[in-house]
């Protein structure tokens, strides 16, 4: 679900989800993490939806529910405080929209959040491992196919004209004549020439078959 879903109801009104969660949050609390039905009933809004143009996609749910988690924060010393957030990983993000704890005085040189815990039905708290609450890495970008042209240095070229054409797999331009470098390096035979030494012509996004003069 993204803050441009909506449907439009009976009175031609527009409601983004992301108004109608709003409004739950601050009007029925009690029914997050309910089906829509529910939450739209207690907000008066079911029958203009019903009798709208509902668009296809609707979620289970508008507005999920939120647990309490005590999240330990490095300020100087570990500091907790109580956040309340539908993931460990939000509540560790937002950890400064929570309320102040309780802390603890011994020093340390780190900051930030340092440990999550979840508040249990019994009231005590469970502490969760780092998986369910570290910032995720960022994802590694997708190679894509290049074809890169080289040509020779001077001093492996008398001609001037000599070149290198390669088909590789990289995330950009700039690192798929990177690779083609390298890989013209190795191709060579009773001479050694650095990789930066080639230099590049021509990149090209895709794979485009060689004609005859490249490579010769």
């Amino acid at each position: 679900m993204t803050n441009d879903n909506y449907f439009r109801g009976a009175s031609g009104t527009r409601y983004t989800y992301a108004e109608i969660a709003d409004r739950i949050r601050s009007e029925a609390p009690h029914t997050l993490g309910e089906h829509i039905s529910v939450q739209l009933e207690a907000i008066g809004l079911l029958d203009e939806m019903r009798n709208g143009a509902t668009p296809c996609g609707l979620p289970f749910t508008f507005a999920e529910a939120t647990k309490t988690y005590l999240v330990g924060v490095i300020e100087r010393a570990i500091a907790y405080y109580m956040v309340e957030a539908e993931d460990a990983r939000t509540a560790a993000e937002n950890w400064q929209d929570g309320e102040f704890h309780d802390r603890d005085d011994e020093a340390l040189d780190s900051e930030g959040p340092c440990n999550v815990r979840v508040k249990q039905t019994d009231g005590k708290w469970k502490k969760l491992p780092p998986s369910e609450w570290e910032a995720e890495a960022p994802a590694a970008p997708e190679n894509k196919p290049y074809s890169v042209l080289l040509r020779y240095p001077d001093y492996a070229d008398d001609t001037g004209y000599e070149t290198y054409y390669a088909l590789v797999e990289a995330a950009g331009p700039d690192e798929a004549v990177a690779v083609a470098q390298r890989q013209a390096a190795a191709a060579q035979e009773g001479i050694e020439i650095e990789p930066d030494d080639f230099h590049p012509l021509l990149v090209t996004p895709g794979h485009h078959d060689s004609d005859p003069l490249f490579n010769n």
